[in-house]
């Protein structure tokens, strides 16, 4: 079982460590990060999920030409009373960390800082996904004050090819986004939010070091994520075994929840937070299923892992950038 496989760190060594260690408590990152590694690759099934993932909502401004959106069967927001609730159990739980973010831009949900405000009242560790164009100075210096311990940004490319991909957000505006953030931040003396930024290979790979000298003064850290093209016919991998299912919950923004970031898969969906648990779900009888399932290798009984982008085969990897725009005309 390959852990974290679909995204590797572009950059430092220091940088890596530095932006890990400074989530918090130091010895309870070490212990968590010890669980996400190895609970996984010996299929021990912990008492309460490691990290929850949290869908406060599945919209977004943006239309970009990678993305899985389009294939959504359901868009919306998350309620606060169902929020609350899963905040509730997380903190109950003791659980290490969740994220306020799936599919959507989650700085879209018009009560995301009462969300945040309330999320970090109760979990150390909490972090959201963005696209950086909400991201006014009034949004920084709140993140700031309210402690998160990472901001992951969808940054892809440089310049005008950052500018086709991320349409309608500009690079140079983005880029000072970041800039205001961290520089916010290190003058208050502070180490959260860290800045993780991320890009598909495609969008850096005639000069990946052009990427990394760019924004490595804006950021924490750098990584990068394969391109997956979704609009072709899926090729299963053999042996596939995915580390999610000992690994973590999903809320979807109506209350389903499961164990992996898939969708429109109602044969791997667990349940609903607002009829069952999460520590029902987590360790009830159709996860204990799957868990096996996959520990005998045999996913492809369920449908959604069958068809999970996870367990197939990438596409070319040096596919030009310009191709991967087109498509979204």
């Amino acid at each position: 079982m390959k852990i974290n496989f679909h995204q590797r760190p572009h950059d430092t060594s220091e940088r890596v460590w530095n932006f890990y260690s400074g989530h918090g408590d130091i010895m309870s990152t070490f212990i968590n990060r010890f669980q996400w590694y190895e609970f996984s690759r010996n299929q021990y099934v912990s008492e309460f999920p490691l990290h929850v993932d949290i869908e406060t909502t599945s919209e977004c401004n943006m239309n970009c030409p990678m993305c899985f959106r389009s294939q959504f069967r359901d868009l919306g927001q998350m309620d606060w009373d169902v929020f609350t609730k899963i905040v509730d159990e997380c903190h109950d739980q003791g659980v290490y960390s969740i994220r306020l973010s799936w599919r959507g831009e989650v700085l879209t949900h018009p009560r995301i800082f009462d969300m945040i405000d309330y999320a970090t009242s109760k979990i150390n560790n909490v972090s959201f996904l963005t696209n950086t164009m909400f991201i006014t100075k009034k949004v920084a210096d709140f993140i700031i004050d309210k402690g998160l311990a990472y901001i992951g940004c969808s940054f892809d490319g440089i310049g005008e090819v950052y500018n086709k991909v991320r349409e309608p957000a500009k690079y140079e505006s983005s880029r000072n986004k970041l800039k205001y953030l961290k520089e916010t931040r290190d003058a208050r003396g502070l180490q959260n939010p860290q800045i993780r930024v991320t890009t598909i290979w495609p969008a850096i790979s005639r000069d990946p070091q052009a990427y990394y000298d760019a924004l490595k003064d804006v950021t924490d850290l750098i990584v990068v994520n394969n391109y997956k093209d979704f609009t072709a016919s899926p090729k299963p991998i053999d042996g596939f075994v995915c580390q999610y299912p000992w690994e973590r919950l999903i809320v979807a923004h109506d209350g389903r929840v499961q164990c992996c970031t898939g969708w429109n898969s109602d044969d791997i969906t667990l349940g609903n937070i607002k009829e069952k648990t999460l520590k029902d779900l987590w360790c009830g009888e159709k996860l204990s299923r799957l868990r096996k399932v996959h520990a005998q290798g045999k996913r492809m009984e369920f449908a959604g892992c069958a068809s999970c982008r996870h367990g197939n085969e990438l596409c070319d990897q040096n596919i030009p950038i310009e191709e991967i725009v087109e498509r979204k005309h």
